[in-house]
């Protein structure tokens, strides 16, 4: 009774979770293992974070940490991928954050070798696991199909008005 896998945040009971639901044994053995779970959201400002795991034997191991958060911070932007590029039809933008469970920003706009602008697109969207796609047909912003050729891409994020992360990119459109 009581020896569960535990965590407090800032030493209150209403932020009080038991993880064992979570806990998750390393492939092959006994000793180790992980715990997987979200925390929710939490005011900007200095927090702790107190975990205690108890063994078979008895024994229990405890370790606390403090950190701040900062909502202003500017959102991991982990990696933005193409469903095909070269792509002659369509294509999907497949993009990859730190910041599940946020309202998110999205923003693409393409660009031509010239510097031209020839695409935008801008939404908003909150999602659980940290993946956002986004379709696009190859039309620029007149709804001309665009050229073959080479394209350079901007894919920019935001959270909660925070700064925006940004990534550029190459595309290669090829008609059949």
């Amino acid at each position: 009774m009581g020896h569960d896998l535990e965590l407090i945040i800032d030493g209150k009971e209403s932020t009080s979770y038991i993880l064992n639901p979570y806990y998750e044994n390393d492939f092959g053995s006994y000793t180790s293992g992980k715990v997987s779970f979200m925390i929710p959201e939490l005011t900007d400002g200095s927090h702790r974070l107190f975990f205690r795991a108890w063994d078979v034997k008895n024994n229990s191991s405890a370790i606390s940490f403090d950190f701040v958060v900062d909502a202003s911070m500017r959102p991991q932007l982990n990696s933005v991928t193409m469903s095909s590029n070269p792509a002659s039809k369509n294509t999907t933008f497949q993009i990859s954050y730190d910041r599940p469970n946020s309202e998110t920003t999205f923003t693409i706009d393409v660009y031509n070798l010239y510097g031209q602008h020839v695409w935008t697109h801008s939404e908003r969207a909150t999602t659980s696991g940290g993946y956002h796609t986004i379709d696009w047909n190859l039309m620029s912003n007149n709804g001309v199909p665009l050229q073959e050729g080479l394209y350079i891409y901007e894919v920019g994020i935001s959270c909660n008005g925070s700064k925006q992360s940004i990534k550029k990119q190459k595309l290669i459109i090829r008609r059949q």
